[in-house]
């Protein structure tokens, strides 16, 4: 099996990157599959929310990476949702000494080429802005998903996460792609989250993907799994919140299957 590099991104904050990237995580290797986060945001939440104290200002993060450690001691093993490359604020002052060198936007993705072997899937979660270590995930992935608050106002953030996909596709990663948009925090009782499935799938086609089938409901179970630094999956196995993520993962390898089968017959013609 070829290791999947999928970021999860979007260039509004506060639509569930970090929560949608920990429990993907947690529910591929529910199935026995062995992953990697990677947590490409200096606020860090990804980080705290596996249970890192992301004030220690001795916590290895990524930036030891970009400053030349070797990866591998770099990496936190075993926390509630796997491995785990963290993030904290060291990072904020260091983005624009990395952007100002030729090169270093590709050092996530050569760390990502010596780690392949180790793990099925690796998972970028990404900053709400187009930052350094943004675009550096996007040139490492192999596809992005893209979570979505039930709101009109977010819809114009996906148009300008496409712009940048594209302009990454043209300059640095020609084989990037979108996997799906997902709906998170959704409450399928009101007329405006109906309303809102309509004009999201038109703005999917312009974004040459699709919505996912699952939604991530509104639930307070979420947020207390993540204070108690435990998977879903773990905290509340019976509940229809973790129905809702093992479907969304259930999807995911159904997506990615898809893509490679499109791959190789793109690749037989």
């Amino acid at each position: 099996m070829t290791t999947k590099r999928i970021a999860v991104a979007n260039s509004k904050g506060g639509v569930g990157k970090s929560t949608i990237s920990l429990e993907l995580a947690a529910g591929l290797r529910k199935r026995g599959y062995k992953t990697l986060l990677v947590d490409c945001d200096a606020q860090g939440s990804l980080s705290a929310g596996a249970s890192l104290d992301i004030e220690d200002d001795n916590l290895k993060t990524i930036k030891d990476i970009l400053d030349g450690d070797n990866p591998e001691n770099v990496i936190y093993h075993d926390t509630p949702f796997g491995d785990i490359i963290a993030n904290n604020l060291k990072m904020f002052n260091a983005e624009q000494v990395y952007s100002s060198q030729i090169g270093s936007n590709k050092k996530i993705k050569k760390t990502l080429n010596k780690l392949e072997k180790d793990y099925d899937y690796i998972i970028l979660d990404c900053a709400p802005a187009f930052s350094f270590t943004t675009i550096s995930a996007f040139i490492a992935a192999d596809t992005i998903i893209v979570p979505q608050l039930a709101s009109m106002f977010s819809l114009i953030s996906m148009r300008q996460l496409k712009v940048m996909i594209d302009l990454i596709k043209e300059d640095e990663n020609p084989s990037l792609d979108i996997l799906g948009i997902i709906l998170s925090k959704w409450n399928p009782r009101t007329r405006f989250s109906k309303d809102l499935l309509t004009v999201l799938d038109e703005v999917s086609k312009e974004m040459d993907t699709s919505v996912f089938d699952t939604k991530i409901r509104t639930a307070i179970a979420i947020e207390e799994s993540i204070t108690s630094h435990q998977s879903i999956y773990d905290y509340a196995p019976d509940s229809k919140i973790t129905q809702d993520f093992t479907a969304f993962v259930d999807e995911v390898l159904a997506r990615l299957k898809e893509r490679d089968d499109r791959k190789e017959k793109g690749d037989n013609n």
